[in-house]
């Protein structure tokens, strides 16, 4: 990355990020991103797969003879769903599955107590589509004490 890039990622940081709601500045939900010269910004936390937060439940791939179809499995190895025509329903599944099962968290919880610990007054990154709720505005939610 040339100085220039770095020095963009830098001045940006956090606090380009961070919503202003009655003066207050509120963490946000922001879109990973693997483009060239995009930064993450300074203090934020990656949410999505591959990490504690991220979703727990995968996509995997049925064949039979010459047709596919699609099974969402969740964390250890049970299928939630199969049968799926098309993989965009399966990923789909996935992300709504694990937005639910977050939704069920009780903000009194020992979980909600470890999100808040990990989590209070930072952004949160995740690849999912800006257009749709995800697990990243539940975690802000449970992190932030319903302020997001």
């Amino acid at each position: 990355m040339g100085r220039g890039a770095a020095a963009r990622c830098d001045a940006g940081g956090a606090a380009g990020h961070l919503r202003r709601r009655g003066g207050v500045v509120k963490p946000s939900r922001i879109q990973f991103r693997h483009a060239k010269g995009w930064c993450a910004p300074e203090g934020a936390v990656y949410v999505g797969r591959g990490t504690k937060w991220g979703s727990p439940y995968r996509v995997r791939i049925d064949f039979k003879g010459d047709s596919r179809t699609y099974r969402v499995i969740d964390a250890q190895g049970r299928t939630v769903k199969a049968g799926m025509p098309r993989a965009l329903d399966a990923i789909r599944m996935c992300s709504d599955t694990w937005l639910a099962d977050l939704r069920t968290i009780p903000h009194d919880s020992e979980v909600a107590a470890r999100v808040r610990a990990e989590l209070a007054g930072r952004d949160l990154m995740c690849p999912c589509s800006a257009e749709r709720e995800c697990h990243a505005d539940v975690l802000l939610d449970l992190a932030n004490g319903g302020a997001s």
